[in-house]
This record gives structure tokens, C-alpha cells and sequence, in this order.
């Protein structure tokens, strides 16, 4: 009888990975990048060549190194997985981090739901927080910023732009019954403060007012205009600004 003898178990030769043409080669994961690097060095007279992973958990740079390309990339590859979910450091977390972690999401679920408490909305409110921080002066506080912006825009604040109001304006003086000719000032002077002011009307201040009419010149000569065309000007401004005043609800109105 003739035994037959299993042939020995042959380990499959690893397939060999050809290397990038540039360094360092980047390996991605939805919008997640970690590089690979590619070092030469040379110990007691040998070369060798080396790869380096590089990425970021918990805020610093981690490297991990191959001597062999294809395990390098292995490497990336599952790190670049594991960035893109989220899950890449959160094991490192220290306790005191994921309770402050936690408490931080539970604060955004009282403000903005449950559907909202997420990590990636966190960021986003941390990116926010810091592009408001950077253009407050250090002694002013976002709160403090935020309760500036309200008391200047009302919620309830009717909210047109310039050349709205002065459309409106001229619209009102011809139903009244003004003459062509004043209703033509009107366009006139007017419309240069609607071209110039290309903004909401609760924007416009009387600095900027005062600029314009001081700086206004003679559309025809292109000369400075006088001080009575200047004063003409800041009366048609004041009657218009008044009109619009009683367009606009009391902002305390409900505040009994």
C-alpha cells in the first residue's frame, strides 16, 4: 500500500511593491492624508534605506518606521482608515481628557440638540470660536461681542439695504405728490448714496454719512460741491433716515 504524504506547507512568497517615483508618498482615506518618507543611512559601512509613516494623534506628530515599503504602506493604509473614522487616539485619551470630552458634548446637546452633540460639529465650533477670537481685541470676550451685535441688530430690526429704502423713499414722495423736479433731486442725490452704500440701511452710521457728503463732487464738473449742495444733501439724508424710522418696529416693544 502506497501512503501519501502531504507535500510540506510552502509559504507564499510576499509580493514585492514597487516604490512611488516621488517622496513622500501620500496615502488617503476620504479627507485624510498620512505621508510615507523615504531615508537613507549607513551603519558600520552598510547602507540601508528606511520608511517612515508620519501622522498626527492627540495633537502630536507620530512616526513609526519599516525597512520594508509594502509594510510601510500597510502601515499608512490603516492608519489613514482609522483617521478618517475618528477612532485613531482615542484609546490614548487620558481620563481626564474624555470626561472634559464628554461634558463638552453634553453642553452642545442642551444648546443644539442630541442630533447635533458630534465630534465634527465640535470642531466646527472651535474653528469658529477661533477665527471670532483672532479679530476681538484680548480684553473683549466673545459673550461681550455677541451682546454688542444683538443690541445693534434687533431681531425683529426691518432689514433692507440702501437702495431699497431709497426706492421706497422716492416711491412714497411721487404718491405724495411732489413735483417732478424735486422727486428728480431726490433720484438724484439720493441715488448717490444708494450706489454708494452697498449695504443693509441699519449698517450705515453717521461718520460714514458725513464722509460721503463732505467728500461728494459735481457730477457734471467733477469739482468739490459747495456748502450748500453739502447741506442740502445731509437734510435730504436726515428726511429719508427719518421715514425709514417709522417703517421700523420698536425693538423693546416686547420687552414689557
Amino acid at each position: 500500500m502506497i501512503t501519501q504524504v502531504e507535500p510540506a506547507f510552502v509559504p507564499e512568497t510576499p509580493k514585492s511593491v514597487r516604490l512611488p517615483k516621488s517622496w513622500p508618498h501620500a496615502v488617503e482615506a476620504g479627507d485624510v492624508s498620512v505621508k510615507i518618507y523615504r531615508n537613507k543611512g549607513n551603519v558600520r559601512g552598510q547602507n540601508f534605506t528606511s520608511f517612515a509613516v508620519s501622522y498626527y494623534a492627540n495633537g502630536k506628530r507620530q512616526l513609526r518606521r519599516f525597512t520594508d515599503f509594502g509594510k510601510a504602506k500597510s502601515a499608512a493604509e490603516k492608519i489613514a482608515g482609522q483617521k478618517a473614522q475618528g477612532s485613531l487616539g482615542a484609546a490614548a485619551l487620558t481620563a481626564e481628557v474624555r470626561i472634559s470630552f464628554e461634558a463638552a458634548l453634553t453642553l452642545l446637546a442642551q444648546t443644539e440638540g442630541t442630533g447635533n452633540a458630534t465630534a465634527p460639529r465640535l470642531v466646527e465650533i472651535v474653528r469658529d470660536y477661533a477665527t471670532a477670537r483672532a479679530g476681538l481685541p484680548k480684553d473683549v470676550t466673545l459673550a461681550e461681542a455677541a451682546q454688542f451685535y444683538k443690541a445693534k441688530h434687533p431681531a425683529n430690526q426691518l432689514r433692507k439695504i440702501v437702495a431699497e429704502v431709497v426706492a421706497e423713499f422716492i416711491a412714497d414722495r411721487q404718491s405724495a405728490g411732489c413735483s417732478m423736479v424735486h422727486v428728480h433731486i431726490l433720484e438724484v442725490r439720493l441715488g448717490q448714496f444708494s450706489k454708494a452704500f452697498a449695504l443693509p440701511m441699519n449698517s450705515v452710521s453717521a461718520p460714514l454719512v458725513q464722509h460721503r457728503v463732505y467728500g461728494a463732487k459735481n457730477l457734471k464738473t467733477g469739482k468739490p460741491t459747495g456748502p450748500r449742495t453739502k447741506e442740502n444733501m445731509l437734510l435730504h439724508f436726515t428726511a429719508w433716515r427719518s421715514t425709514l424710522k417709522t417703517q421700523l418696529p420698536d425693538p423693546h416693544a416686547n420687552d414689557h
